[in-house]
């Protein structure tokens, strides 16, 4: 299956509704599979800037994101356009106040 087709509103394996953690209901990290996908990649991310460094967890999101955008275009514009309806600096201050 690739990622196309694979329909990220169904829970991951075992994982049930119930053992996801809680988070604002506004968000799309609510269900297990996307919160699983989404802490390995950050944990990915700190065991790299704890192990090599800022700069160099920032070259690999940058070659990241370019892969990324080499295999699917269209995801480039669409993250563009999403992220000109939110205010970056907003969701960073939601995050620290709340922590």
């Amino acid at each position: 299956m690739n990622l196309n087709e694979r329909n990220f509103d169904e829970p991951l394996g075992n994982l049930s509704q119930n053992s996801s953690p809680s988070f604002k209901s506004n968000t799309s990290l609510n269900t297990p599979d996307r919160m699983v996908t989404f802490y390995t990649g950050l944990s990915i991310l700190f065991a790299m800037r704890q192990q090599l460094g800022l700069e160099a967890m920032l070259e690999y999101c940058e070659q990241y994101l370019l892969a990324v955008e080499k295999e699917n275009p269209a995801i480039k514009e669409s993250m563009q356009h999403a992220l000109s309806l939110v205010s970056i600096e907003k969701i960073y201050r939601d995050v620290i106040r709340d922590s």
